[in-house]
């Protein structure tokens, strides 16, 4: 099965205070500041590795599983139940 779901992170603008510590600790430099909050420019970029979260002085960014259709050998994917199909005994860790 293909995977669907990529996990990345997600910025909470109403948090963010644009330190650009986030931005800075990118390393395939997927986050950029635009206007003064930080943005996934790059998702297909992003390796899912989470160095963004720890330095963030705001609690403004976290990791979800987005829908997403990319170059798959970057980052942690997965394969998610659609809306309105069995989930059975899957993961909860799985879902957002």
């Amino acid at each position: 099965m293909t995977p669907t779901h990529k996990w990345m992170p997600v910025v909470d603008a109403a948090r963010c205070s644009g330190c650009e510590l986030c931005t800075n600790a990118c390393g395939p430099k997927c986050l950029e500041l635009r206007g003064g909050l930080a943005v996934l420019t790059l998702p297909d970029a992003c390796g899912s590795e989470e160095h963004c979260i720890g330095l963030c002085a705001d609690d403004a960014i976290h990791m979800a599983w987005l829908p997403w259709k990319g170059d798959t050998p970057r980052g942690k994917w997965r394969s998610l139940p659609q809306p309105g199909s069995f989930a059975g005994n899957m993961d909860s860790s799985v879902l957002v």
